[in-house]
């Protein structure tokens, strides 16, 4: 074999060696782009799921309190509760749901959820005991 093409076969070879890094370096950044587009899509997909889940809420609170206008206050009012406890919003809007259910006034919610999320945290509990401690005063007061 000659010394040209020896040389030109050796070019080759490094060519091809820089071709592959250049194909790994693309289906790297392919990768990091594919799991890019997989975050936001989830990431989209659970915004859509929150968005529905308020939208739901906003519409049983306008329910309850006869307006969207009240509704938007009220869960505006609890979002601020909810920032101030350690308790999560959801929970509270569980419990707020049923207290006006069971007949109790909008500007009482509030206090009263004070009154029982103080009450329970003392105790060392959570949303399952501030549920159950709803129950009860909501059967109690549907009773008098």
């Amino acid at each position: 074999m000659s010394d040209s093409t020896r040389r030109a076969g050796d070019e080759m070879g490094k060519m091809g060696g820089k071709l592959d890094a250049i194909r790994d370096a693309a289906g790297g950044i392919l990768g990091v782009f594919g799991g890019l587009a997989a975050a936001i899509t989830a990431a989209g997909g659970a915004a859509i799921v929150s968005a529905a889940k308020y939208e739901q809420t906003e519409m049983a609170f306008t329910t309850l309190l006869g307006s969207g206008q009240k509704a938007q206050s009220f869960l505006k009012d609890l979002a601020n509760f909810a920032a101030n406890t350690p308790f999560d919003l959801t929970g509270l809007q569980s419990s707020s749901q049923q207290l006006l259910a069971f007949g109790f006034q909008a500007k009482d919610v509030i206090p009263i959820m004070t009154s029982v999320g103080d009450s329970i945290s003392a105790l060392g509990g959570g949303e399952e005991e501030i549920s159950r401690v709803v129950a009860a005063l909501g059967k109690g007061f549907c009773l008098v």
